[in-house]
């Protein structure tokens, strides 16, 4: 929903450059998310956690939230 927002607002554009080659488990990324996901990680508000996987079908815990939110003001 952030990407698309920050499409429509014209703040964002489409990417195919960034891989998610640094998340272990980039495979499990939905395919209507995943230009969402590289975008997000390329800019640095997307870091996965400490295991090295980004979780695409996990709850996202508060912590998590305001460090995406955060690193989207970076």
């Amino acid at each position: 929903m952030t990407y698309r927002a920050l499409l429509k607002l014209g703040k964002a554009e489409k990417t195919e450059d960034t891989e998610l080659t640094g998340f272990k488990d980039n495979k499990s990324v939905s395919g209507y998310a995943l230009d969402a996901v590289k975008y997000l990680a390329g800019k640095g508000a997307l870091h996965g956690d400490t295991d090295g996987n980004v979780n695409p079908l996990a709850n996202t815990t508060r912590a998590e939230t305001a460090v995406f939110l955060f690193g989207l003001t970076q």
